[in-house]
């Protein structure tokens, strides 16, 4: 092989490698209690559809994880619960280790 289809092949095979992002915590309600079966979602900004869901379970807990470009790309967390507000949150990949590992959310207040 020379030493062009070498770099080449390099390459091609670096830039089919994929980044992977995982996440895990807790949804609360603003009394600390646990919410169980709220949606947990982690996706791209840019295409929602392709994401992870989660369903927190008795404790409130979740764990997410996406396969994605190996580059800082933004990603979006969402959260929803019948009776209480949607929650969202963007950041980048290089800071999923400050992603608060407890997600509060605000009930909707009846009219």
């Amino acid at each position: 092989m020379t030493r062009l289809a070498s770099f080449v092949a390099v390459i091609v095979l670096a830039s089919g490698c994929d980044g992977h992002t995982a996440l895990n915590g807790e949804v609360v309600g603003p009394d600390d209690k646990p919410i169980p079966g709220a949606k947990v979602r982690l996706s791209e900004p840019k295409d929602p559809e392709r994401g992870w869901d989660s369903i927190t379970n008795e404790l409130g807990g979740y764990s997410v994880a996406l396969t994605h470009a190996p580059f800082d790309i933004p990603l979006v967390v969402i959260v929803n619960k019948d009776g209480y507000k949607p929650y969202r949150k963007e950041f980048k990949v290089s800071q999923r280790d400050e992603f608060p590992k407890k997600i509060v959310l605000e009930p909707v207040k009846s009219p």
